[in-house]
């Protein structure tokens, strides 16, 4: 399936569990908006994939904006300074070749890096956020396995739905933690029940080797 379809298919499920859950409707917005995110992640594990290249592409940008501000700083104040013209030359230099080398990356090395960038915003912040930090995990590791793999199982469907319950106690929102699973749940359902490749919901590609005879 393809993300439009999850994206879809996790807004109704989270719609379905709202609605069971007499969720007020006026609240409804942001949980719909995080079941359809959640149809989008499994897919993390996919270079291709709608969300892979929706956050790869903006945090690349992010990342090439930082390191021309740096180099433009860093080459300015060393440019006013007679004696280090070799040290601004250098500077130059390497903003060129760091933003040579952002445009030449993989979506999923970008993805690392949005992680650990993730991961570092949720501890340096004054109040920690868990959930941040988990999902800043969540893709360091989606971004380094199989398709179909992982995020496709029981296992991660768990660690999603703690993000998501870190992420409703964190923010205050009810129906967050509920909307997020079962907007992940979405996309493992669909995907089982509708293309030829199923969903190893206990034994996953990665864990082959463990049960291989």
């Amino acid at each position: 399936m393809d993300g439009k379809s999850h994206l879809a298919t996790g807004v109704v499920f989270a719609g379905m569990g709202l609605l069971v859950t007499d969720a007020p409707l006026q609240t409804s917005a942001i949980p719909l908006i995080v079941g359809g995110f959640s149809g989008l992640v499994p897919d993390l594990d996919h270079s291709n994939s709608t969300l892979t290249k929706r956050l790869s592409v903006p945090f690349k940008m992010l990342i090439s904006l930082a390191i021309s501000i740096a180099t433009l700083y860093f080459s300015s104040q060393l440019y006013m300074t007679n004696n280090a013209i070799w040290i601004y030359w250098g500077v130059v230099i390497l903003g060129v070749i760091l933003l040579t080398l952002m445009f030449l990356l993989k979506p999923k090395l970008v993805l690392l890096i949005t992680g650990i960038i993730l991961v570092v915003v949720g501890l340096v912040l004054k109040e920690q956020f868990i959930s941040l930090i988990l999902f800043g995990v969540y893709v360091m590791i989606a971004s380094h396995l199989k398709h179909r793999g992982l995020t496709h199982s029981l296992y991660f469907l768990i660690f999603w739905s703690l993000i998501s319950f870190f992420a409703q106690r964190e923010t205050g929102l009810s129906g967050i933690w509920l909307a997020g699973t079962l907007g992940y749940l979405s996309h493992l359902l669909t995907d089982d029940w509708f293309t030829k490749t199923k969903v190893k919901w206990l034994k996953p590609k990665e864990f082959k080797c463990l049960y291989k005879k």
